[in-house]
């Protein structure tokens, strides 16, 4: 069995040791401002001149992470900075593109519920076969035909 007593580094040598310190410190940190004198302390340019580390390398890496609070280092006077940007949504989508909307679509929706009606009450079609009567009729599925008649104007002017 080894002795982990002879195994055991210096604290200032210990890697996992500092780690956890600096976590420690990290934590205790309850202060937004004072954590982000912290990062902003962190990459420093001063701090990496004759260091194989580019300070390019460190603010890219905290990027990532900040990126998904909605913050990011920009370079501003000198040394980085956090600045607040807005954070985008997997929903957010350009609002061009598609089909262009067919202005006379209520029009055509509400002729569609005027010719459901007659369909299924005056020829006393079932709701199916009017359906596909109307779907052939406005070269629509079934299924856009029903969704017409459920949204179709009460009434055109």
């Amino acid at each position: 069995m080894l002795n982990t007593e002879h195994n055991k580094l210096p604290r200032e040598r210990d890697i996992l040791y500092r780690k956890d310190k600096a976590l420690e410190n990290v934590l205790k940190l309850n202060n937004p401002f004072q954590l982000a004198s912290l990062i902003e302390a962190i990459v420093d340019p001063r701090t990496f001149i004759n260091q194989e580390e580019s300070v390019g390398d460190a603010v890219k890496y905290i990027n990532r992470v900040l990126a998904y609070e909605g913050y990011k280092l920009e370079f501003k006077n000198k040394a980085y900075r956090i600045i607040e940007v807005p954070i985008k949504s997997h929903t957010d989508k350009p609002k061009s593109g598609g089909r262009p909307k067919d202005p006379s679509l209520p029009r055509k929706k509400f002729d569609c519920a005027v010719e459901y009606w007659k369909l299924t009450k005056l020829k006393k079609k079932t709701e199916i076969e009017a359906l596909k009567i109307l779907g052939k009729e406005f070269k629509r599925s079934p299924h856009t035909i029903d969704k017409w008649i459920k949204t179709a104007p009460p009434k055109i002017d």
